[in-house]
């Protein structure tokens, strides 16, 4: 019963702001160059521009525009603002139908919304054909208005939507442990996060809030599922991080910068080929090889979720959790559990993923996280561990090629500093990875086949500018860090635990000569910020034991770099602004 008091409060609050939240009369625009009205369009062709410097957008004859809005009104009016048509148009809207030729301003009674609170304007035309393109068109739309009437109170489903997010939450916080006091902070949260977005914009709260209530069960059920292995204060860090990833991906209008190219890769692979062929910048413009299993994965999740949402879950989940594979390694090579905690949580803050999950390198991203698992399995030393890395390692090698460059040299880097290297156990514990490699040889042997292929020496002379230009890369991969701070931490942890930096070290080391000679970009600062990250954990965990002053270091240490690395996301986000790549191409 007394868990119910703070969520009942909190739908009180919540009920009472969203009632003064939306003060009457309220104007929805539409501006159809707009790009954040897109999720709100159907039927719609992408916007022009007219030779007066009107901006529209072409129907394809019949078209819908959407408005998803918390509240709800008795009385709505739609305005739109129809460019001339080229011939004597019928043109129904709604609850008005006319016949359409200049250019004009139609305003009539909005129909009541649906069940959902859903408003919905149809648009339905005959069309055309261009004899300039192959397009059906119906007519051009300027701008559309939807102005509600009378005072606006929360729709129950909408209500229902908010309250079920903050349930969502405040289970969260209750399983870790976070008590009513936890449970009260995150329904406050999501209160917070529900009127900022009110405030900003209003027209893509509701829309933004019922996606995210799709996805966020996952968080409950990830810390019930996970609490039994990890540590509360890493699964708190590891959940909070989540959910808000999540709340990114939710919003209407986000797409990662590469998501159009891998939906295109998806409807090729749904065809029933299992490689395509690219030329992407990793291996300097050569002809590469893209492989299906990432594609194949998210075309069963989009069953359910939806191509869009299903694509970039994957990802956040993969991205997330590579943290908690780095604390498993640092615990089996008996690092102490708050230095393995400290670290862990650098790892899950660094910046450089907040720009992965921005730039959508959704192949590597998923891949990376078995990367991980493969060198934590490799670690163990167990017969068992190694043909689970073996299987991994085939998964990997149907994912991304130059993630699978990346496993392959850690796992030959881990394996050749054991102990018990060259003996009968060690070739035993060998056999399941050169099994994973004879069966994914296939895929790659046309690809190894054609490296020099295309007319581009393999190994070329080195510049300054690519030395300027890998410079720049270290400094934004490592980022927030100095160069120079970096350096020092990583010295003390290769001092301090070889057995876990040389190998993995050694893989940055590879391919910054592999770039060095050849421009081949595999993205290994991907796998060396991490690293940076634990050395940097390493160094500031015996503050903690140094009374209160040290503590507050070492909690705002951990608490600016994820500051940074929220402050990006958001910004990506709800603002459009990119991160840098730097890192990620190198």
């Amino acid at each position: 019963m007394r868990l119910l008091l703070p969520i009942i409060w909190a739908c009180l609050i919540v009920l009472c702001i969203l009632a003064l939240a939306s003060p009457p009369p309220r104007i929805t625009q539409f501006r159809m160059a707009d790009i954040a009205v897109s999720p709100f369009l159907k039927g719609f062709y992408a916007p022009e521009v007219a030779t007066d410097g009107t901006t529209y957008r072409w129907t394809s004859g019949a078209a819908e525009i959407r408005d998803i809005d918390l509240s709800t009104n008795t009385i709505a009016i739609w305005y739109v603002t129809v460019a001339g048509s080229p011939q004597q148009t019928l043109l129904s809207l709604d609850t008005l139908t006319v016949q359409h030729a200049d250019q004009r301003r139609y305003a009539f009674l909005a129909k009541p919304p649906s069940w959902d609170g859903v408003q919905t304007l149809h648009l339905e035309t005959g069309t055309f054909a261009d004899p300039h393109e192959l397009r059906q068109l119906g007519v051009r739309v300027v701008t559309v208005s939807l102005v509600n009437g009378g005072r606006a109170i929360p729709h129950p489903f909408s209500l229902a939507t908010i309250v079920f997010c903050m349930l969502m939450l405040a289970c969260s916080a209750w399983m870790l442990g976070w008590g009513w006091r936890g449970v009260l902070v995150a329904s406050l949260a999501m209160i917070a996060a529900v009127v900022c977005l009110q405030l900003i914009s209003p027209r893509a709260t509701g829309l933004w809030i019922r996606d995210y209530a799709r996805i966020v069960l996952l968080v409950p059920v990830s810390v019930w599922v996970l609490r039994r292995w990890l540590p509360m204060a890493l699964l708190t860090g590891w959940a909070s991080m989540l959910a808000l990833r999540l709340w990114g991906i939710s919003g209407p209008g986000f797409a990662g910068h590469d998501y159009e190219i891998h939906l295109r890769r998806l409807s090729d692979f749904r065809t029933g080929i299992w490689t395509l062929a690219a030329h992407p910048y990793e291996f300097g413009r050569r002809e590469s090889i893209i492989l299906p299993l990432f594609y194949r994965t998210a075309d069963a999740l989009a069953g359910l979720l939806g191509t869009h949402l299903a694509m970039h879950l994957m990802i956040v989940c993969a991205e997330t959790s590579i943290a908690l594979l780095v604390w498993l390694m640092l615990r089996r090579l008996q690092v102490a559990a708050r230095t393995a905690l400290i670290a862990a949580l650098v790892v899950l803050c660094m910046p450089l993923s907040t720009s992965v999950l921005y730039w959508s390198f959704m192949q590597q991203i998923c891949a990376h996280l078995l990367t991980f698992g493969i060198a934590y399995l490799t670690i163990r030393r167990t017969n068992r561990s190694a043909w689970l890395a073996g299987l991994l390692l085939a998964v990997v090698a149907l994912t991304h090629i130059g993630e699978t460059f990346i496993a392959v040299v850690w796992y030959l880097a881990i394996r050749l500093a054991e102990p018990d290297r060259f003996t009968r156990p060690w070739w035993l514990r060998s056999l399941p990875a050169l099994m994973a490699g004879v069966a994914v040889l296939p895929l790659y042997w046309t690809f190894l086949g054609r490296l020099g292929a295309s007319g581009s020496p393999i190994v070329q002379p080195t510049s300054h500018d690519i030395l300027q230009q890998m410079l720049v890369a270290f400094t934004v991969g490592l980022a927030p860090l100095p160069l120079l701070v970096a350096s020092i931490v990583l010295v003390i942890l290769l001092w301090q635990l070889p057995r876990l930096t040389i190998p993995w070290i050694s893989v940055v080391v590879v391919f910054f000569g592999v770039e060095l000679a050849t421009r081949a970009q595999v993205r290994y600062l991907y796998t060396g910020a991490p690293l940076v990250a634990v050395a940097l954990g390493w160094c500031i965990a015996p503050l903690w034991r140094k009374g209160a002053a040290g503590r507050l270091l070492v909690l705002l240490v951990v608490a600016f770099i994820a500051w940074v690395s929220a402050a990006l996301w958001i910004d990506a986000v709800m603002g459009w602004q990119k991160p840098r790549i730097d890192g990620l191409t190198h």
